[in-house]
């Protein structure tokens, strides 16, 4: 069986290409980069948004 080269593997944001000698090369795609960080980003913030108002909610109804 022979292996091909060179073998590319894309992901969302950074291309790994690797040469027949192990040798690598690395592309970033930095707009992606941004994109995938800002989501990231926004998905932490509706996640603490959520357990703080949960907490809230928890902490009013143990007042009396």
């Amino acid at each position: 069986m022979t292996k091909k080269f060179p073998k590319v593997v894309k992901g969302s944001h950074l291309t790994v290409t690797t040469f027949e000698d192990g040798s690598t090369k690395l592309e970033w795609d930095w707009d992606a980069l941004t994109k995938d960080v800002d989501n990231a980003i926004a998905s932490l913030n509706t996640i603490v948004k959520v357990t703080e108002d949960a907490v809230k909610k928890t902490r009013g109804r143990r007042k009396k």
